[in-house]
Formats: structure tokens, C-alpha cells, sequence
């Protein structure tokens, strides 16, 4: 499945593949392909593959199951947080296409969440455009009790996978160690939510978009992998696929695509 966007020359994001896929390439300056299972075989014209780690989830058993494989604490924090009266809105496939207002806000609150971190972070709106016009696109939003939106999680969608391609939680602009913690419940919340509702709509397996062994990421590791999911290796690969391509390969190599 894939969907295209603008970046360095048109660019077409190939998701849930398990190999190279060139008769659908046409029309493209770059393909990239992710998540890819088994590192590509196909060398003509790549331009670059990144091999990484990710976390996932078998959505295939019952509710109970699934949850049963949470670490106990994050169980606790998610059966809280339902007691507290949170709840989510789930928007899935062409309805995502209706609530434009809903992926800017989300946008801007990512934005927002890399700026309280001190770091820059480009805009992804066009990319979750592209993929909800193609039909690859499921967005939650977190409530607490009050109806505040606290949390955001969108996620590239297509054959049987979800893939987590944003987790936002507004907890940096609020004033109180109560409201943040109640903001952490929400969120773990959302996720085993959002495994269920996805569940609910065919899908199999829940991909944590990336799992870290570094330093500096061990929290966020530690968060995911409380979630009881299994880690896998997998690959995403760029190829050039045109004229253009080719004669702006060696500056793509330079550069991370959004999205991996």
C-alpha cells in the first residue's frame, strides 16, 4: 500500500509491503519503503537502508488476553484512568478525511511538544493528508473526565497493521503534578484503546513505530515495552525510481525522510 507526498522531488511512502513492489513505482522520484520485515535483496538504484528495531503487538487475541501481557503497573494505570472517567474518539479511514481541523491541531501540538524538548520539528500535516486520502489513516484523541484533550496518537494503517507514526501527550502546559499524572494514565489508556478499536476494525497487529536500546531513549523503551509487545527487526529502504531521482540521489543520502 502506499500513498505520495512532496519532499525532495514526489515521493511514494510504500507501507506493509514485504518486498520490493517497482511496477508501482511509476510516477514517483523516490520510493521508500518501510518497515520492510527482511532487508531488501534489490540494489538497483538504492539509495540508502536503515536497519532498526520495533515493538509489536498480536491484536489477535481477546481484549483480556492482550492486556493480560501489560506489565502490572501499566494495567493499573489504564484500569485507573477508565475508573477516572477518561474516554477517546477514534477516527478511522475516510472519516479521518473529514477532520482536517482535528490532524492541524494535532500537528501543532506535535510542533509544540518538540519546542518544550528545545528541538525543531518540520511539519508532518501533509503527510498525514497524503496518507488519509489514501485511506491509511487511524487518529485517537484522549479525554480526561473534564473533556480536555490530552492526548493524540495517529497511525499509518493498511493490510492488516497499524503502525504508530505519532504519540502526543499534553502534559507540559499543564501546572500541576496531578493533572500530569492523570495525563500519563490517559495516554497508556488510549494506547490499549486504540488496540482494541483497531482490533475491532480487522486489523492483527499493533507496530510501536520504533523501540531504542540508547541511552537517551530508555524511558520512552521502557514505556512501549511495558506493553507486553515483541521486538523485531525490520528496514526501511529509499530508492531512486526517476531521471531526477537518480541525478539527486547522493542528496538524498544526506537526509532523513519523515516518517521512518
Amino acid at each position: 500500500m502506499h500513498f505520495d507526498r512532496k519532499s525532495i522531488g514526489r515521493i511514494r511512502d510504500f507501507w506493509f509491503e514485504t518486498e520490493r513492489n517497482t511496477k508501482e513505482e511509476n510516477g514517483a522520484d523516490f520510493a521508500q519503503y518501510h518497515d520492510l520485515s527482511v532487508c531488501p535483496a534489490d540494489e538497483k538504484w538504492l539509495v540508502t537502508i536503515q536497519p532498526r528495531k520495533t515493538l509489536v503487538n498480536d491484536l489477535n487475541d481477546d481484549a483480556d488476553k492482550i492486556i493480560a501481557k501489560f506489565k502490572k503497573n501499566t494495567k493499573y494505570e489504564i484500569r485507573r484512568a477508565a475508573k477516572e472517567g477518561c474516554y477517546s474518539q477514534f477516527i478511522i479511514g475516510n472519516d479521518v478525511c473529514r477532520h482536517e481541523d482535528i490532524l492541524k491541531r494535532i500537528d501543532d501540538a506535535h510542533t509544540q511538544m518538540f519546542t518544550d524538548k528545545g528541538k525543531r520539528s518540520k511539519s508532518e500535516f501533509p503527510v498525514m493528508i497524503a496518507a488519509a486520502k489514501s485511506n491509511m489513516l487511524a487518529v485517537s484523541i484522549g479525554f480526561l473526565a473534564d473533556g480536555r484533550e490530552c492526548a493524540y496518537h495517529v497511525y499509518i494503517v493498511g493490510n492488516g497493521n497499524a503502525r504508530l507514526l505519532h504519540s502526543i501527550s499534553i502534559f507540559r502546559e499543564v501546572e500541576t503534578n496531578e493533572d500530569r499524572n492523570a495525563i500519563g494514565r490517559l495516554n497508556r489508556f488510549l494506547h490499549y484503546d486504540d488496540m482494541i478499536n483497531l482490533k475491532k476494525s480487522g486489523y492483527q497487529t499493533y507496530d510501536w513505530g520504533g523501540y531504542s536500546e540508547e541511552e537517551q531513549l530508555k524511558s520512552i523503551s521502557e514505556f512501549k515495552a511495558a506493553f507486553g509487545g515483541d521486538i523485531i527487526d525490520v528496514y526501511t529502504a529509499i530508492y531512486a525510481t526517476s531521471i531526477i531521482g537518480k541525478l539527486t540521489s547522493g542528496i538524498v543520502k544526506k537526509i532523513k525522510f519523515k516518517g521512518n
